[in-house]
């Protein structure tokens, strides 16, 4: 294999997580559109790209919100949320899922993988985007991090999927393309590869990850279910 996979140390490969926004699907370009025009229309306040990729990507809507509007009472962050999360269902059926994912899925569980998809994302949105990505028949499990004691960046997500395979970290792999899940697998002791959705190769590989692809047409992505 290629120098990049030299911290690669899956001991059996059992099972497989997966974030959902921004690793099977590129909605990152869509959480901002909403995100900056609520808080421009509502607030008047200007969200860059570059905050949008820094304080938001990854995190739950806790910690996002926290950070947008800090002054706003729980009440008024309750109802931003929610709009933004209504506007962005309402926008779900333009997304398709990051080229060659199904073959890799297929793949996988034709090796009697167990997959996972561990997400910040609210429930009813990645219920809904796994059904829209015809994708969610291949999940054995669905971990939302806001239903446990914690989200990402802390392990727990991650440390969830692993209880509830009976598995080992070395037994694992993660996919993540955030600050936030990168944080959160690497701290889960898991080998993670980045997907460059939001961050270029350089800044993933400085997160930590062992490599990173584009999508999954990457050929290493098979060497690995070998």
């Amino acid at each position: 294999m290629c120098k990049t996979l030299k911290a690669f140390s899956v001991r059996a490969l059992r099972a497989i997580f997966f974030d959902l926004d921004g690793t099977l699907v590129n909605t990152d370009v869509l959480h901002y559109e909403i995100f900056s025009s609520l808080l421009k229309k509502k607030y008047d306040k200007k969200l860059t790209v570059e905050d949008y990729k820094k304080d938001i990507s990854g995190k739950h809507n806790k910690d996002i919100v926290s950070f947008i509007l800090p002054d706003v009472d729980k009440e008024e962050a309750k109802s931003f949320i929610e709009l933004k999360e209504s506007l962005f269902r309402n926008k779900l059926d333009k997304l398709q899922p990051l080229p060659g994912l199904k073959l890799f899925l297929e793949a996988a569980r034709n090796k009697n993988i167990a997959m996972a998809c561990v997400t910040n994302a609210p429930r009813k949105n990645a219920e809904t985007l796994l059904q829209i990505l015809t994708v969610a028949d291949y999940f054995d499990l669905l971990v939302i991090g806001d239903e446990l004691k914690f989200a990402k960046p802390h392990p727990l997500p991650y440390l969830s999927a692993l209880s509830h395979f009976q598995l080992e970290a070395e037994e694992a792999l993660v996919f993540e393309d955030s600050p936030s899940g990168i944080k959160a697998a690497i701290a889960a002791q898991i080998t993670t590869i980045g997907v460059a959705t939001s961050l270029d190769e350089e800044a993933l590989m400085k997160l930590g990850v062992s490599f990173a692809i584009k999508d999954y047409t990457d050929f290493r992505l098979y060497k690995l279910l070998e």
